[in-house]
């Protein structure tokens, strides 16, 4: 079963990579709920002068928003917003929020929380989350989630790969009543790929301190959590824990790497210091997303400029050329989330070289190439 989901994803994937050097998007705007809904198709950009990607900019509070038990939910990004590739929500999650534990055959998710705290169990190891910390959950992976205290929780959740708000969209159709009859939630269960985790589950699942190393990272699979309920590979990520470098007027901590994710995605804590501007560029091979948590930053996509402040969000597919800038005289802080996943990788390499080498054309240009970093000029 998780064989064929992970060959699904694969396609899937491969099918939007390839579909996003044909695609010629729409100019992005402030969304909506009524703008949730995307145009045809057109021809690929790959430079400023082609026609502007399908991005978008989406506003604080623009999303479609979904108010449910304990819960309401801000859809940033749809499916069909994303090609496909994933969803990013913003959720608040009220006191005396629980669920049981359950896992999915076919997607993965991340949570990174924003305000509050929760207790999260995966795979049978359980700590206290708060702001600044993070974790990623693969397919087939036992896990459960509480609200600790008396404060509401925001969390950012990006579900992978993206239809979580046809689930939303179906939960709304029934009123808070008839969302407890057994009838109703077994039939949601069922269509969204919630999976609860019986006895003999949690029975055989060991906590990831008692399996050995090895074990713990195998190669990247698909299993059936019946068949092999053991770690596959989830991770927690705490603040100021991960990878961090230091390039000019940045810092960065790396979250969650590929090695983390399974190629899916590396998601990025970033600090950005007043002065630093991104020259226009675009990225043959990745799609990103940025979400504001704090200052302000201007971003120009496709042709389009924003100033965006905190909760706001763009994302910027492939051939999409994009440049931005902090505004005004204090740090902006935003998360990025980089897809397919290896963002560190080019720090890495930066980070091998000093300031004055990274300067020099033979550097900088070998950089650019290995980095899917793809200068325009005007």
């Amino acid at each position: 079963m998780k064989t064929e989901g992970f060959h699904m994803r694969t396609i899937r994937m491969a099918g939007a990579a390839a579909g996003s050097l044909a695609l010629g998007l729409l100019a992005g705007t402030w969304v909506t709920e009524a703008a949730l809904v995307q145009a045809p198709d057109a021809p690929a950009a790959r430079s400023a002068a082609a026609a502007p990607a399908r991005h978008h900019f989406v506003k604080h509070g623009s999303g479609k928003v979904y108010p449910r038990d304990l819960v309401q939910s801000e859809l940033k990004l749809s499916g069909d917003m994303t090609d496909g590739r994933y969803n990013f929500i913003d959720e608040i999650w009220k006191p005396g929020f629980v669920v049981r534990p359950h896992f999915h055959v076919e997607h993965s998710e991340i949570f990174f929380l924003l305000a509050g705290q929760v207790e999260w169990t995966v795979n049978g190891e359980t700590h206290a989350l708060g702001e600044g910390d993070a974790v990623f959950i693969p397919p087939d992976t036992v896990h459960a989630v509480k609200v600790m205290g008396n404060t509401d929780v925001r969390t950012l959740m990006i579900y992978e790969p993206g239809d979580y708000e046809e689930h939303l969209d179906e939960e709304q159709q029934y009123t808070p009543a008839q969302r407890k009859q057994q009838d109703v939630i077994d039939r949601m269960r069922a269509n969204f790929d919630f999976n609860l985790a019986g006895p003999d589950v949690l029975a055989a699942i060991r906590p990831a301190a008692a399996v050995p190393a090895a074990a713990r990272h195998p190669a990247p699979s698909v299993r059936s959590v019946a068949a092999t309920p053991q770690p596959n590979r989830p991770r927690f990520a705490f603040k100021g824990k991960g990878e961090i470098f230091t390039p000019e007027l940045e810092t960065s901590e790396v979250k969650l790497s590929a090695a983390d994710t399974d190629g899916r995605f590396s998601l990025l804590d970033e600090t950005w210091r007043p002065g630093m501007a991104v020259p226009p560029h675009f990225h043959r091979r990745h799609a990103e997303t940025f979400f504001v948590i704090s200052g302000q930053v201007e971003w120009t996509v496709g042709g389009e400029t924003r100033v965006m402040g905190p909760g706001d969000l763009v994302y910027i597919p492939p051939d999409t050329v994009h440049t931005v800038k902090v505004v005004g005289n204090v740090p902006q802080r935003s998360l990025m989330l980089y897809e397919p996943g290896g963002y560190e990788y080019h720090s890495r390499r930066e980070a091998g070289y000093t300031r004055e080498q990274q300067n020099t054309p033979e550097v900088r240009s070998r950089l650019r190439l290995l980095n899917d970093f793809n200068p325009v000029t005007p």
